[in-house]
């Protein structure tokens, strides 16, 4: 690494955490896109309900259980929460883990086709979180 590098990667400003539901070749691409284009966002987790992936890893980030996705939000500073279909989004918000706390952090359907694969992928995913809600107590499935 350089030294430009170096300071570089010293004043830039912290990358920002999202979470991915599901684990399958869908949620890899949304993650593969991000790892490799984003220099602004970053995977930190990954909800799985199969027990055998509890706190295992994909590329550096942790697989959690449904029932914690409100806790890893408010507790890791999530900016969004991205499902990679609507059906994977009821199922999230299906869940029920007695928090009825307001969540800053957005909740993004996202289907793998929409996410640009190129540089521009920060400008874009920032506008998607912007537009986006935040996740309320009362919010039900749609």
């Amino acid at each position: 690494m350089t030294l430009f590098q170096r300071i570089r990667r010293r004043f830039a400003p912290p990358k920002q955490a999202v979470i991915i539901v599901g684990v399958e070749y869908d949620s890899y691409q949304i993650h593969n896109a991000i790892k490799q284009h984003s220099q602004r966002y970053f995977t930190a987790f990954f909800i799985d309900d199969e027990p055998w992936n509890h706190r295992n890893e994909i590329d550096g980030a942790q697989l959690r259980y449904p029932v914690e996705w409100r806790a890893l939000c408010r507790n890791y500073e999530v900016v969004a929460v991205i499902c990679p279909s609507a059906e994977a989004r009821e199922e999230l918000l299906g869940v029920e883990d007695g928090d009825r706390r307001i969540l800053t952090t957005r909740l993004l359907v996202i289907p793998p086709a929409e996410i640009p694969q190129q540089a521009d992928i920060d400008q874009w995913l920032t506008r998607q979180i912007e537009d986006a809600d935040s996740i309320r107590p009362d919010q039900q499935e749609s």
